[in-house]
């Protein structure tokens, strides 16, 4: 089958990247043929994106480069700001079996963004985050012709219940790793990564201001984004942020900056604990919005160190699979839940980490996540 994957341009894409290479690499496994776009608000006729991407870019499954941020590179750009761009979109996608729409429709409702789905090729949408009623119910516009939506998390799933068209749970799809060759806990060092895309509710302040509270055990921060370029900057920086970011430099903690999966893995190989404290109350009002991370850090034997509220009633991540810590937690409660997360017993540490690979078997081999999109 020959498969097409618009992505419609964003800032930031973060763990979308992750998603829909494992999507790609899938398809590709199974004998498919996958072309990737991206699609932009303008009225430039189609163009080939250059190949490189900024430092911190890797190979990519569509040919090019991609990064973490800003995306993917060496790939075709196709215009949707006026009929005649999107009719250009519709002629190509018509030479194409299936559409997996990785992005299901810009947030700004602008341009002709409807048009593009009158290919009448088979197509499917992803469902990333959980702002459906907040930000694109103007998706509801293409509904009939979508086979259907396929939110990648519970909340996600939970934000879309008024879709008026159906919609499947797919969870995020992960290459698993060789876990028998990995160190157990107790011969990893006391580090702690929490890396992830600076937006505000991924709560990356928190863990900067708990860091030189952190005795011992070392924290490991990546990624970069908006709210951590306020934090850094010398002129821009929100006043909850003053001197958090000096404080963080001064203590013993380190900052890598933006990672490709590869160097992210690493860190994760020989570490004992993964943060994520991302926290948003709409998102937790439709169920819980894990994150690629709790996968990716269990993955390689993490312990997962998340906002306890998030993971409330979780199906796929019940109680005894992750360490909770209230989100209204203070700095040093936090600092003290790291050390604790880092100096747990072998025995405590094997229970979580067992229970989290067979949820991924189950639920998040990408082999399986792949091919349910096609499913009918």
């Amino acid at each position: 089958m020959k498969i097409l994957i618009p992505v419609f341009e964003i800032q930031d894409y973060g763990g979308i990247t992750g998603h829909t290479e494992l999507l790609m690499r899938g398809l590709k496994e199974a004998g498919h043929t996958v072309k990737l776009v991206i699609l932009r608000n303008n009225t430039r006729g189609h163009y080939l994106k250059k190949f490189d991407g900024p430092a911190g870019s890797y190979p990519s499954q569509c040919g090019g480069n991609v990064h973490l941020l800003a995306g993917w590179y060496g790939v075709p750009v196709i215009s949707y700001g006026n009929r005649a761009c999107a009719d250009g979109f519709v002629r190509f996608a018509q030479d194409f079996d299936y559409i997996i729409w990785d992005l299901p429709c810009p947030y700004d409702d602008e341009g002709e963004w409807q048009r593009l789905y009158e290919s009448g090729v088979p197509q499917v949408a992803v469902i990333h985050d959980a702002h459906y009623r907040r930000a694109y119910r103007h998706l509801d516009d293409v509904a009939d012709k979508l086979k259907f939506i396929a939110p990648v998390n519970e909340s996600a799933f939970g934000a879309v219940s008024i879709f008026p068209g159906k919609v499947r749970l797919i969870n995020n799809g992960h290459k698993l790793e060789n876990w028998e060759e990995q160190r157990i806990y107790a011969t990893r060092q006391k580090i702690a990564v929490c890396a992830h895309v600076w937006k505000a509710w991924k709560n990356m302040h928190r863990v900067v201001q708990a860091a030189p509270l952190v005795r011992n055990s070392y924290i490991i921060m990546g990624g970069d984004g908006i709210e951590g370029r306020y934090m850094r900057s010398p002129d821009k920086c929100k006043p909850k942020y003053k001197g958090m970011w000096t404080a963080y430099c001064a203590s013993p903690h380190e900052y890598v900056g933006v990672l490709t999966p590869d160097e992210l893995f690493h860190f994760y190989a020989n570490a004992r604990v993964m943060i994520d404290l991302s926290w948003n109350d709409r998102f937790a009002s439709y169920g819980c919005h894990y994150n690629r991370s709790i996968v990716e850090g269990a993955n390689w034997g993490c312990i997962p160190l998340v906002n306890k509220e998030f993971f409330a009633g979780s199906k796929v991540f019940p109680e005894g699979t992750y360490i909770g810590v209230s989100k209204d937690a203070g700095p040093e409660e936090l600092a003290r839940w790291i050390n604790m997360a880092c100096s747990m017993r072998q025995e405590e540490a094997d229970e979580i980490i067992g229970k989290l690979r067979r949820i991924i078997i189950d639920q998040f081999d990408y082999k399986r996540t792949s091919l349910q999109y096609l499913e009918p």
